[in-house]
């Protein structure tokens, strides 16, 4: 019957209407996955630099504490509270 008819062409227009509103959830969800992945490496890649300097200067004040002049040593932890500052300028 007619009735019939338009009542099936109405429930396939809703369900178009609803897979249409779905794939474009979708599509923003994909969107803010991707831009949250973007925000993550570059944050690693901000705090990476300063991190190994720390590391590397931290390994030099470890390694020859006695031989280190104390100009040298006060130049490193200039450059270790240098990168510490940067690390935590980049965190907040």
């Amino acid at each position: 019957s007619i009735a019939a008819l338009r009542s099936a062409d109405q429930r396939r227009d809703a369900l178009q209407r609803v897979e249409a509103h779905m794939r474009l959830e979708a599509a923003q969800v994909s969107a803010a996955m991707q831009a949250r992945s973007r925000l993550i490496r570059t944050v690693m890649h901000d705090l990476r630099s300063p991190l190994l300097a720390v590391l590397s200067v931290s390994t030099s004040l470890l390694r020859d504490p006695h031989h280190t002049t104390l100009g040298s040593k006060r130049s490193l932890l200039e450059s270790l509270a240098s990168c510490c500052t940067l690390m935590e300028h980049i965190i907040s």
